[in-house]
């Protein structure tokens, strides 16, 4: 499920929201520069210069990455509340569960989050070649929160964790244009989904297939078949 635009989230014990900074990445593009470059202390240099008295970042907008286990249940369910308030609470049981297991990229307005995108792990066959591909779900942004820009920064934070962390980026999306100005690129061959040793054919979903091609999938074909693994709810 894309624009609103796994596993279960596991519960945790730890506070809310602000956490720890090393359970919680909270830092800005030139922090996540540094760490690129092996620079902790640069960033954590970052980090501190942006913090007031409070220990909490004083930007506009507050973006953070988060892993689920550095979130509290409280602010899962926030988020949660988040993405049926802009789903129109279309957003099924099965749709959250895709959100699970990976990075989480959310825009803070005070304590609450207002825009998310969610990257998890998936693999992902093109022709007979594998790749471990960062897929993009539940890009979102509240709905009096829109037209703001919020999604836009939360997908290019997204994109950015599929380049650090995955080999191919993939998502399934209604609203072809917004994600091309990332770098994406719709899918033009046909899709199927694997179920054991079957491969069952998806063509509802060939037009809504986008790809991220970088480093080992820089020269993959974009008209060859491209293969998920099955799950419940949509198999992309």
């Amino acid at each position: 499920m894309g624009w609103a635009t796994g596993h279960c989230a596991r519960p945790v014990s730890a506070p809310s929201w602000p956490a720890a900074d090393a359970e919680v990445a909270c830092l800005t593009s030139a922090a996540l520069r540094c760490l690129a470059r092996a620079d902790a202390s640069s960033a954590a240099a970052e980090v501190s210069s942006l913090k007031g008295k409070s220990g909490t970042l004083n930007l506009v907008p507050d973006v953070r990455v988060v892993r689920d286990e550095a979130c509290s249940v409280v602010f899962l369910v926030e988020i949660r509340r988040l993405l049926d308030d802009a789903y129109a609470d279309d957003f099924a049981e099965e749709d959250w569960q895709h959100t699970a297991g990976g990075w989480r990229v959310i825009v803070l307005d005070g304590q609450s989050p207002v825009a998310h995108a969610a990257v998890v792990p998936r693999l992902l066959h093109v022709s007979e070649r594998q790749f471990q591909t960062g897929y993009v779900e539940a890009v979102a942004t509240l709905t009096s929160k829109q037209t703001q820009g919020l999604g836009a920064l939360v997908m290019s934070h997204a994109t950015s964790l599929v380049r650090a962390h995955f080999e191919m980026g993939a998502l399934s999306t209604g609203r072809l244009d917004f994600y091309k100005r990332f770098g994406w690129e719709p899918w033009q061959g046909p899709s199927f989904v694997r179920d054991g040793a079957e491969l069952i054919r998806t063509p509802d979903e060939d037009d809504g297939l986008m790809v991220l091609r970088f480093g080992p999938s820089a020269c993959i074909d974009l008209a060859a078949p491209i293969t998920c693994e099955q799950r419940s709810g949509d198999a992309w």
